[in-house]
């Protein structure tokens, strides 16, 4: 199906089930528009882009047309010194309500082989007691045991809402202490 003039498009078959979709004045390269939007999702030769949004040989790019890794995230912008607004960044965010109680995890990054998690950075809840808001954050940082043949991740560090750290033990009282270890310490 021909669309329009010698800069219009053409449609067609480009396999079983696959639409091809085709610049009349360059067959390389194909592009949609949806409804008054004025970004286009398309193929340019070589990756498929939507605004900043790059999907190329099995990578997702986030302001990266060439991404490095499966999942590459950057602008090319000046860095900057407020929480925010760093010119990389990924959110994660629990949007259904805003009261959690001890233990409770917000968001998490999971390092997985199969089903085993053996590694995990967790923003969950630090304090005792619930429910609390947004203020009570802390991180957990998880890793499992060597020698397991199916490891079971298990909390190795916290560094709680009120900035005391804690190894291989749960923090300590903030007044009291900063740093709370189990477990031998060469100084």
């Amino acid at each position: 199906l021909s669309l329009a003039d010698t800069n219009g498009i053409t449609l067609g078959k480009a396999g079983t089930n696959v639409l091809a979709l085709q610049g009349k004045n360059n067959s390389s390269v194909g592009y949609i528009r949806f409804g008054n939007d004025t970004g286009d999702l398309g193929w340019n030769g070589t990756h498929l882009s939507y605004g900043g949004v790059y999907f190329r040989s099995d990578r997702l790019g986030v302001g990266q047309d060439n991404p490095q890794t499966e999942v590459h995230v950057g602008r090319n912008v000046a860095a900057s010194g407020t929480l925010g607004s760093a010119p990389s960044r990924i959110t994660l965010e629990q949007t259904n309500n805003t009261d959690w109680s001890g233990g409770e995890a917000a968001g998490e990054v999971l390092f997985k082989k199969g089903d085993d998690v053996f590694a995990a950075i967790r923003g969950e809840h630090t304090r005792s007691g619930g429910p609390h808001s947004w203020e009570d954050g802390g991180l957990t940082f998880w890793s499992a045991p060597s020698g397991s043949e199916s490891p079971t991740a298990t909390r190795r560090m916290t560094l709680s809402a009120e900035g005391v750290l804690a190894i291989n033990t749960t923090p300590s009282d903030a007044t009291t202490y900063r740093l709370t270890v189990s477990g031998k310490v060469p100084v």
